[in-house]
């Protein structure tokens, strides 16, 4: 009787199904309020010690980054305690172990506990390192819902992204962590779940990036800002570009048609001739998505030129290239009729 009541239980043991961690945000927001600040290597480890997946402690530093960091409002002005705050963490760097740029970044944001978006994505991105957890910043266009005057269809913020459950997923901490006021002078904290892991067709209606394959979508939307302006990338301050046709971002064409793009911009410095690598080691794993053209340029002093000749309608995006980095980009509607036509525009009229 005893040999036969030890062999069911060891096969019930051994048959019933392991039991399945559940993911409890709230339980993990809860542990979360108890950690202070603290060195980013001892809070990575401290944030996500206790959870055995990447989920958990995706979600752990997540909720600690919204919950304790303020977004700084008044962007290039720092107060004395501030800057001697941002002082000292740069007098701490350890010799022995150079740290990188990120880290410096996300080591004055612990103590400042104030940041722009570039501040919020390098103290995710250093916290996720730290977790061995494969995380990017991404750059990009991010429409905000209060109108300014000065907001141009350009190049103006960042967010993250990060590898879970086997795909890339979004975020973007500065805008789940709270928003400012009309006049931009007060932050207020108001945690938007909307921004955590969010889904990229609803992500992309107000997060335009420089590299279209970070919308995750194998067809990128077309933003109805493209219909008034071309897409300013990243590297587009960096050159000074001073003026440039077509002006607008939708471009109709037809097959055969030729469509020339012109900018004018001062002589190119030694430092600037040094182009940053724009293509980050984690894009470089996304499949290239297909209608994108790259031009490259025939200068004549201080103007560039650019040429493109529609032979197919498989072209969709074309970006302009200068000193090997995209400057700008357009969206090319090709309707299969036949025809041959110039597009031109003067750019004194800019």
């Amino acid at each position: 009787m005893k040999p036969a009541l030890l062999f069911f239980l060891l096969i019930f043991a051994f048959s019933a199904p392991a039991q399945t961690r559940i993911f409890n945000a709230a339980e993990i927001d809860a542990q979360v309020s108890e950690i202070k600040a603290m060195p980013a290597r001892e809070l990575a480890n401290r944030l996500t010690s206790r959870y055995s997946t990447d989920r958990e402690k995706v979600r752990a530093i997540f909720t600690w980054i919204v919950r304790n960091v303020s977004y700084r409002v008044k962007r290039h002005y720092k107060s004395p305690r501030t800057a001697q705050a941002e002082a000292t963490v740069l007098d701490k760097i350890d010799s022995c172990r150079c740290k990188s740029a990120n880290e410096i970044v996300a080591e004055s944001v612990i103590i400042t506990q104030t940041a722009v978006c570039e501040g919020y994505g390098k103290l995710f991105k250093t916290l996720c390192d730290y977790s061995g957890i494969r995380s990017t910043i991404i750059t990009g266009f991010g429409r905000t819902n209060v109108a300014r005057f000065d907001q141009r269809f350009r190049s103006n913020h960042s967010w993250n992204a990060v590898f879970l459950e086997g795909r890339w997923q979004l975020m973007d901490l500065t805008w789940a962590s709270g928003y400012i006021s009309y006049f931009g002078d007060e932050f207020i904290s108001h945690i938007n779940e909307n921004y955590y892991l969010a889904e990229p067709s609803r992500f992309a209606d107000d997060h335009i990036p420089d590299d279209l394959r970070w919308t995750l979508m194998p067809q990128p939307p077309v933003s109805r800002d493209y219909q008034s302006n071309a897409f300013r990338q990243k590297p587009f301050v960096k050159y000074n570009i001073m003026a440039f046709k077509p002006s607008k971002g939708m471009i109709e064409a037809a097959v055969g048609d030729t469509i020339n793009f012109v900018m004018e911009i001062p002589e190119l410095d030694d430092k600037k001739k040094i182009a940053a690598d724009t293509l980050s080691a984690e894009a470089a794993l996304l499949p290239v998505g297909i209608g994108h053209t790259f031009l490259e340029p025939s200068v004549k002093g201080k103007t560039v030129f650019y040429q493109y000749r529609v032979t197919n309608t498989d072209s969709q995006w074309i970006l302009l290239l200068y000193n090997n980095e995209p400057v700008l980009r357009y969206r090319l509607m090709v309707q299969p009729t036949s025809t041959s036509k110039v597009y031109t525009e003067n750019i004194r009229g800019f």
